[in-house]
């Protein structure tokens, strides 16, 4: 097993990040598109590696009244129709700081073809793995952004009586 690890920190206030990220892998049936561009990998290039993923998710919320410093969801996912891409288990959690929320990936991945793939993964894979988790949290974050501007433009426009 290998480790993948990514930090990012989102534009929005924690409650908004947080419930919206839930709606949007509720919406797109637990289906998500990983997408690895060349170029992380320092190769001169626009074009990836891409599969979609199935991801099963159960978020986890503390109990009311309980002060709440993160809420965190384990994310597994797998490859629809298999390929060279790697299950993997681990978790999302999300940090409320301040306005901002910060959301850490963590988990673990197999690589897939036996003794290949771990020697691949050896030489690139760790290296793809790393790009994919840096590709996903900036995925998140450029929609939930989007989510919590639509939310403030509809609050400020609101009239207020």
């Amino acid at each position: 097993m290998s480790g993948m690890a990514g930090t990012i920190v989102i534009k929005a206030p924690y409650s908004v990040a947080l419930d919206s990220l839930e709606r949007r892998l509720r919406s797109k049936r637990n289906r998500i598109t990983l997408l690895v561009p060349l170029k992380s990998l320092g190769l001169p290039t626009s074009f990836g590696f891409e599969a979609e993923v199935l991801v099963h998710f159960v978020s986890y919320r503390g109990h009311k009244g309980e002060k709440r410093l993160h809420d965190e969801m384990n994310l597994e996912w797998e490859p629809i129709g298999g390929g060279p891409f790697p299950s993997f288990k681990g978790s999302l959690k999300m940090h409320p700081l301040g306005v901002e929320t910060e959301m850490e990936l963590r988990g673990e991945y197999t690589p897939p073809l036996g003794p290949v793939g771990e020697l691949f993964d050896a030489m690139i894979g760790k290296k793809l793995a790393d790009a994919t988790a840096a590709a996903l949290l900036g995925d998140i974050k450029s929609s939930l952004e989007e989510d919590f501007a639509t939310v403030k433009d509809t609050i400020e426009q609101t009239p207020r009586g």
